[in-house]
């Protein structure tokens, strides 16, 4: 005869199992090819009302943008923190790097109208995984 300690025991880890996939799933799902990084540029090339203007026309023209905010970046640099949806992009399913280089640099350069290396630093990453 089966005792009530034992099935409650079994009861319970057959609801962990099923709650397990679940978050297993749930984080399966939140990855997403989302670019997400920062960009830090010089006080010397740029005043952060110049960014803000830049910035504000790619947004507005560009809704793959889901987040973009500037801030100080500390040793006189602006930094651009910014998410962007890669979905159905060249750059879906590739490395963070090739994004920054072929879609990201440039599309900074011609809206700040700079040339050259106008970034003092930057940090990115993709996919992330989205959690609110």
């Amino acid at each position: 005869m089966c005792s009530f300690p034992l099935l409650f025991i079994f009861l319970v880890n057959i609801y962990l199992s099923i709650i397990m996939e679940k978050s297993k799933k749930a984080f399966e799902d939140a990855q997403k090819p989302i670019f997400s990084g920062v960009f830090r540029f010089s006080s010397d090339y740029i005043t952060k009302f110049q960014l803000f203007q830049a910035v504000s026309k790619l947004v507005e023209k560009d809704k793959r943008f889901l987040y973009a905010s500037i801030r100080s970046g500390g040793s006189g640099t602006f930094a651009l923190d910014f998410r962007y949806d890669l979905s159905d992009s060249p750059y879906e399913n590739d490395p963070a790097g090739k994004s920054v280089e072929k879609l990201f640099k440039p599309m900074f350069r011609k809206a700040l109208g700079l040339e050259g290396e106008v970034f003092h630093s930057w940090d990115y990453s993709s996919p992330i995984i989205v959690i609110k």
